[in-house]
């Protein structure tokens, strides 16, 4: 018996030890401690104390977010597409090879560093991102320095700015992917839309205080679109590049919650083995003894009226291939394991549309509406601050109609406002007073529903399956990189308007894929779709609980 505790003692000292390998390169040096579960909150002299119960990688990653935030909206928009069409003397389709280069590396890079993060260590593979940070901003650095000041053939320049928005688009695929899967990780299944709010928040406040950086520089200089001036915004946004690279060698596997990890054999009990197979995630401790994990994601507990009146006991909550498997339609080939491919195919084609656009809009403002650096700047400080509006009003509305449904509702709503932005700046006026309006509410009812569609995600995506997924999606969140070449050569060809429409069409069309979510994605978020099997459920006085019950977790209600 003696031998049998020590080795069990044995076995949880080691089990620590393999979590606290999970660190990354900085968190070792600066921060060794381990972190207490089961939140694995950040120490206290690190974090102020209000952030002291918050765990550790949320916290990092909000701020990851909000520099990240910050270096991409000073230089990664206006700055870089004005730079390269003035060096590549007016050429709309040189910038859209640029931007390509980009959305192919990230293609290229997506499933392996997604199974590098899932096999292995995402902080490892995050920490890796930083390495190609550091990599990339120096090239960009000297490239932009020497086209500036027009050393050399433009072609030279343009050549070495190509292989650095390569390594950018490694950094941007890690960001968005194996980061986001240990955010992921380390927040509560039922809550993430909350999580991924503020996460949006910080992303949409940071990438206000970009441009309004550069309207400081402009106004400082000169208000010209020069190379010189281009230059030197672009310096700028490298500056908090470099603060990202840092960061990202910061993150910890150990600080994920512990979801799917194994109690001992003394700890479960024998009923251990009739525990269904399928994802694990506990919230605040083990399940009280009594406890029987039932279908469609409820629990039955046998309570006192004593225990009733104690604190909420301890919540898991399940993913099981029941509850995967238990709504289908179209004759079953569709389940609510097609959720993740469905969210993908809609997302690729509303970013491949996106790319004939998203890059040109700075030149649009510049050569067809005349407008000056500053005037351009203030555009993009305004749009961030739409995007968190309607994400906030998108949040609301989903309480009400339903996750999917507000993403239908608020891309429709986009896609009509780039035809009549497109349809007036042919034909009708340029007039600044109207087109810039349409322009950033279209942006911000387009681009607000990132919280909704993440939370969709990883409600339905098992843990060891995240990082690879969220790489995926970065192929939709840079992949319209891939298709600036065919905007580019729209542009120069037919103008702008004519690609406006071309992009209107192509994001109409995702709408139709997004459709076959509705059967399958609950109208609330925190319900259950409980068919066709009845649960058992929790029974606390005659009333019932859902296994789901944020409320108990974080006191938001």
């Amino acid at each position: 018996e003696g031998s049998g505790a020590q080795g069990s003692a044995t076995g949880t000292e080691e089990a620590m030890n393999n979590r606290n390998q999970g660190m990354g390169i900085l968190a070792r040096l600066c921060c060794p401690t381990t972190l207490p579960p089961p939140s694995y909150a950040c120490p206290g002299y690190v974090v102020p104390a209000c952030l002291k119960d918050t765990n550790y990688n949320v916290v990092l990653m909000n701020l990851l977010c909000i520099m990240f935030g910050l270096a991409e909206s000073i230089w990664t928009g206006t700055a870089l597409s004005a730079f390269l069409y003035i060096l590549t003397d007016d050429s709309n389709t040189m910038v859209g090879y640029v931007e390509a280069a980009m959305g192919i590396t990230t293609l290229v890079f997506a499933l392996p560093v997604g199974y590098l993060a899932d096999r292995y260590s995402r902080s490892a593979v995050i920490a890796i991102g930083g390495f190609v940070n550091f990599a990339a901003a120096t090239a960009t650095v000297y490239a932009t320095y020497q086209g500036a000041e027009e050393n050399g053939s433009w072609k030279q320049h343009y050549w070495i700015l190509l292989v650095a928005m390569c390594g950018w688009g490694v950094v941007g695929g890690i960001v968005n992917g194996p980061a986001q899967a240990l955010y992921a990780d380390s927040t509560p299944q039922g809550s993430r839309s909350m999580y991924y709010q503020y996460l949006f928040i910080g992303w949409g406040l940071s990438s206000v205080a970009g441009p309004l950086l550069t309207i400081v520089i402009f106004a400082v200089y000169s208000n010209d679109w020069t190379l010189y001036m281009l230059r030197n915004v672009i310096f700028a946004g490298m500056a908090g590049e470099v603060v990202t690279g840092v960061m990202m060698l910061w993150f910890r596997d150990d600080a994920a919650l512990n979801e799917g990890e194994e109690e001992s054999d003394e700890e479960k009990g024998p009923d251990a083995k009739k525990k269904e197979e399928g994802e694990e995630e506990e919230i605040g401790g083990g399940v009280p003894e009594g406890t029987r994990v039932g279908g469609g994601g409820y629990v039955e507990v046998k309570t006192t009226e004593q225990e009733t009146r104690a604190p909420p006991p301890p919540l898991k909550r399940t993913v099981t291939d029941e509850f995967l498997d238990e709504v289908s339609f179209m004759g079953g080939y569709l389940t609510r394991r097609s959720v993740p491919y469905i969210l993908f195919a809609s997302d690729l084609v509303t970013a491949l549309g996106s790319g004939m656009t998203v890059k040109y809009f700075p030149l649009f403002f510049k050569n067809t509406v005349k407008m000056s650096p500053i005037e351009v700047q203030v555009i993009y400080a305004v749009c961030p601050v739409a995007m968190v509006v309607f994400s906030g009003l998108g949040t609301w509305v989903k309480d009400i109609i339903g996750r999917v449904q507000t993403i239908m509702v608020m891309r429709a709503t986009g896609v009509g406002l780039l035809v009549a932005m497109a349809v007036l700046s042919a034909s009708i006026t340029t007039s600044k007073f109207i087109l810039v309006p349409i322009y950033v509410i279209r942006t911000g009812v387009m681009n607000c529903t990132y919280p909704l569609d993440e939370s969709i995600l990883m409600d339905f995506c098992p843990k060891e399956k995240r990082a690879r997924w969220k790489s995926l999606e970065s192929i939709a969140a840079f992949g319209w990189c891939g298709s600036a070449v065919i905007g580019g050569w729209l542009g120069d060809s037919h103008g702008y308007s004519f690609t406006f429409i071309i992009t209107a069409v192509v994001q109409g069309m995702s709408l139709f894929l997004t459709t076959l979510l509705l059967p399958l994605v609950p109208v609330q978020e925190k319900q259950r779709d409980r068919s066709p099997r009845p649960p058992r459920d929790v029974q606390v006085d005659g009333a019932r609980a859902p296994l789901i019950d944020p409320s108990a977790d974080t006191g938001i209600q």
